[in-house]
């Protein structure tokens, strides 16, 4: 009898692997010098540098948490930049640490190689991972790559899955709409786990697995909470402006799923015809609920096990409601965390075994055509996105700065006015600024009661500063507004524009109009 050999078959599929490995590093390769190319171009607004301020001048992890007040974010994020902001000045140094996170998620989703390259390659590409998360240096990032370590570190075959549990609890620290999915997340990893073998599925959670989990997810809860919870003297820009029931805020947050996830939402301003169907910041269109209802059941067609599709529809339904009695009328990069959702149901259907486990509502042909589609489109505008750091700037805030430093007026008292002060600060690697706003001097925004940001700046108000500039000494003031000041208000304060950066930028309160004193 003749011996078969094996030995063909083994390197056949070395050669496979190989070159799977080839294209994985090629791919997180191409990625990561995009981003890099992105994060170098792009300018940072207020609330990246609102972050890297507080923990700059923060002398202390006492002191950060006390700063943290009025921010409504947990303080993981802001731990980290005490790194960087502590090492320097320059601000560059936290796009470093988010670019660092990115690449670091990126590699994690391009090694499930239960998931087609060419879904991975969309993934890391798509609007949310590659831009909103990967380019604007804030707690996304960090937040979704936590999340995804925790579904990926967890193994049924551990006795209890200690990583896991570490990163829910970091995740919950991140960003307070990270909160609901980890836990869900939580409940979909362990509890299928712990009650396989129980007639009452909660007595699972006796074991010891599920003890830790309950006590770190709880804890670390208890510290988000403690961090986030409002003082009484807080004002809240999001709140109190327009009285809706929250049933009427959840349809708002909903109208705009839709156009904020599954069609990249600022390519239908383009298209005249499609601005009636679009959610309007008070208003949810009945056809805009009706679309985004589309879309989730679109997406429960393309995941595979029922168990992913539940995991995502939950997790919408508690970021919407989430949405709805925080900021009531959600942005882009908000809505990124129901695409994290989205991801996490892949991976989740990823983990799971083709067989009894798949429950396909379409035909998987026609399931993998729905979802290359939709990544597609979240790729593209990734890229087109990225393109247009280029042409048209997020900011106008390094800009406005580099132009002081030149102009030699970076040392003279700076006065802010409206709600852009944050970035100028950042970027003139400035210890503070005089906030008209609050009436009060600092690096960063303190969201106290008597915040407001229509205060003008009164003749008053700055005859009373400039008595103060001329006792110490100091040159003229510079007035920094994002909004241009009309010419009976610059006579009866006696200044004159010398500069304005009002070019479009995709933030509309990034623009600046500089002004100084006028000589008398």
């Amino acid at each position: 009898m003749k011996n078969v050999s094996i030995l063909p078959t083994d390197a056949t599929q070395m050669s496979l692997n190989r070159v799977g490995r080839i294209s994985r590093m090629i791919a997180w390769l191409a990625y990561a010098l995009l981003l890099g190319f992105t994060i170098f171009h792009h300018q940072m607004w207020s609330d990246e540098l609102q972050a890297f301020l507080i923990a700059r001048d923060s002398r202390s992890i006492a002191e950060l948490f006390q700063n943290l007040r009025y921010e409504g974010h947990p303080a993981l994020w802001h731990l980290l930049l005490l790194i960087p902001s502590h090492i320097s000045w320059n601000p560059v140094g936290m796009q470093i640490l988010n670019y660092l996170l990115a690449l670091t998620e990126a590699w994690l989703i391009l090694s499930v190689r239960e998931l087609k390259l060419i879904v991975r390659l969309l993934l890391i590409f798509s609007f949310t991972l590659f831009y909103t998360d990967g380019t604007l240096a804030r707690s996304y990032m960090l937040a979704v790559l936590l999340l995804t370590a925790a579904l990926l570190s967890y193994s049924n075959k551990r006795k209890v899955n200690y990583l896991s549990i570490l990163f829910l609890a970091l995740a919950i620290q991140t960003h307070f709409f990270a909160i609901p999915i980890a836990f869900l997340l939580a409940f979909w990893l362990f509890l299928p786990e712990s009650t396989r073998h129980t007639r009452n599925g909660f007595k699972g959670f006796r074991n010891l697995e599920s003890i830790c989990l309950t006590i770190v997810l709880i804890a670390s809860t208890l510290l988000a909470y403690l961090t986030i919870r409002p003082p009484s003297d807080e004002y809240l820009p999001h709140y109190g402006r327009i009285s809706y029931s929250i049933g009427h805020n959840f349809l708002v947050a909903l109208s705009g799923l839709w156009a904020g996830i599954f069609i990249p939402y600022p390519l239908i301003h383009e298209f005249s015809f499609l601005s009636g169907i679009l959610p309007g910041k008070t208003q949810a269109p009945l056809l805009s609920i009706a679309l985004s209802l589309l879309c989730l059941g679109v997406a429960a067609l393309i995941l595979r096990t029922t168990r992913a599709r539940l995991f995502f529809l939950l997790a919408c339904l508690v970021e919407i409601f989430a949405f709805a009695i925080t900021i009531h009328l959600p942005d882009l990069r908000h809505y990124g965390m129901i695409f994290a959702a989205f991801l996490l149901a892949l991976l989740i259907d990823s983990r799971s075994p083709a067989a009894p486990n798949a429950h396909f509502l379409l035909r998987p042909n026609a399931s993998f055509a729905l979802l290359i589609s939709f990544l597609t489109l979240q790729a593209a505008y990734g890229l087109y996105s990225a393109a247009r750091e280029w042409s048209r700037p997020y900011s106008n805030a390094h800009n406005a700065a580099l132009w002081l430093r030149e102009s030699h007026l970076d040392q003279s008292p700076i006065i802010v006015v409206g709600a852009s002060g944050p970035a100028i600060v950042g970027y003139l690697e400035r210890a503070s600024v005089f906030y008209a706003a609050c009436d009060c001097e600092g690096s960063f925004y303190k969201y106290a009661r008597n915040w407001d940001y229509e205060n003008p700046l009164t003749a008053d108000k700055l005859a009373r500063l400039r008595t103060l500039n001329q006792a110490a000494n100091q040159s003229p003031e510079i007035i920094i507004t994002s909004q241009k000041l009309p010419d009976p208000m610059l006579e009866s304060l006696h200044i004159r524009e010398v500069k304005e950066f009002s070019g479009q930028v995709v933030s509309g309160n990034e623009r600046y109009f500089i002004y100084q004193q006028i000589a008398q």
